[in-house]
């Protein structure tokens, strides 16, 4: 039998209909958060290259087991270290077709700090000093969430003739993991350096790396980098999976010879 509804059974039957919706939206899943714009102090931009014929020399690493502070470990010594270093020139201009993939095996277990990749400068221009801060982004990938690594970075200024002159930043890392099984972007923003006075012919080596605690007692190709200097744009949000040419940033904007 049929039922005609009156005007309030209506307005009722509106309402809860309403309320219904509303908590179907309050348990819909939530809006990923927005992505953080990577904010620097400015200066000289740098972007790699793996062009040949290549122009840069490979700089020495000092101590390239990369210890870090006893207070930063969470495992004791020895850190456990395999394979080498890829060498790589830094410019001012994107060279539009440098695109690098270095992923490799984590050690077996405990923590390990490894130089990944050297990035070197031209020649300095004159006597003048590095300082202020230095800040970098680029595409990183871990494939197990235990391994926790996160982004090392040295920078040293070393003499025409390889050795050191000084270091402008020990090795020092993030505390932030890299992405899960996805290239997203981490960044060193604004961390200051040692002023360090440079000569006429020195170069400028800024030497990427990783730091992590491998938890997973398994070796396997599990964490790395993705370099790219032949994108349209740079790398400007923390956690974008969006391809953008690395860079690595000084705010003393140091001058380098033609």
């Amino acid at each position: 039998m049929s039922r005609t509804f009156t005007r309030r059974e209506a307005i009722h039957a509106v309402g809860a209909i309403s309320a219904l919706a509303a908590a179907g939206t309050a348990h819909a899943a939530p809006k990923p958060a927005p992505l953080v714009p990577i904010v620097t102090s400015g200066g000289t931009r740098l972007y790699a290259t793996w062009i040949w014929p290549q122009w840069w020399t490979t700089q020495p690493i000092a101590n390239l087991t990369w210890t870090l502070p006893s207070d930063q470990l969470t495992q004791p010594t020895p850190l456990y270290v395999t394979g080498g270093y890829a060498s790589i020139g830094a410019q001012t201009i994107p060279d539009g077709s440098t695109s690098v993939q270095d992923v490799r095996n984590t050690s077996n277990h405990g923590v390990f700090t490894r130089a990944y990749v050297q990035m070197i400068t031209k020649q300095l221009d004159g006597p003048q000093t590095l300082g202020g801060t230095v800040s970098l982004a680029v595409h990183c990938l871990q494939w197990h969430r235990r391994i926790g690594a996160v982004l090392a970075l040295q920078v040293a200024v070393h003499r025409p003739d390889g050795l050191i002159r000084a270091m402008a930043l020990p090795v020092a890392r993030s505390n932030v993991d890299f992405s899960l099984g996805t290239w997203r972007t981490r960044a060193v923003v604004n961390w200051p350096l040692q002023a360090v006075a440079a000569e006429d012919g020195d170069v400028i080596a800024v030497n990427l790396g990783i730091w992590a605690d491998n938890q997973t007692r398994t070796l396997a190709q599990g964490v790395g980098f993705w370099i790219y200097a032949d994108q349209a744009l740079d790398i400007t949000h923390v956690d974008s999976d969006a391809p953008g040419n690395t860079w690595v940033e000084f705010s003393s904007a140091p001058i380098f010879r033609p």
